[in-house]
């Protein structure tokens, strides 16, 4: 799949684990669940690799690209958006399994960036990319091209 990111991708340098999604992350706060629960579906095939639960209870480093609309570029306050992806990759027992990790104070760094989005007249849907790796304090948060998807 092409996504918003034109097939190449900024991922976590080392990163054990990543995934993307061709979403439009609403930040209201009447609709927080309802984007939660669309993204945990979303994700759901990516967030049950079972190659994941050695990860699920670990310190980890994540980072969160967001290619985003020139709109939302301005509306849109990253720190929002960050919070409504991890609440829906984080476990709840109020939005049920899959998770990648049981808290988020597990997450010892955090990398997020927000990018204006190529123009693309066949979609104006936003995308974000997650990836994430075992906290290491010894490398740095560095995003890498992922390349052709």
């Amino acid at each position: 799949m092409v996504g918003i990111s034109a097939g190449k991708q900024l991922i976590l340098e080392g990163s054990k684990g990543s995934s993307n999604s061709l979403f439009i992350v609403k930040t209201s706060s009447k609709i927080k669940p309802e984007t939660i629960k669309k993204i945990k579906l979303d994700l759901e095939n990516w967030l049950e690799n079972k190659n994941f639960d050695e990860f699920r209870n670990k310190k980890i480093d994540l980072s969160l690209v967001i290619y985003t609309s020139e709109l939302n570029m301005k509306i849109q306050d990253v720190d929002n958006i960050a919070k409504i992806i991890l609440d829906a990759i984080c476990f709840s027992k109020h939005h049920g399994k899959p998770f990648l990790f049981e808290n988020d104070n597990q997450i010892l760094r955090l990398l997020v960036y927000k990018i204006k989005q190529e123009e693309m007249k066949e979609s104006n849907t936003d995308e974000f990319v997650i990836s994430f790796r075992e906290h290491n304090a010894e490398l740095q948060m560095n995003l890498i091209e992922r390349g052709e998807i």
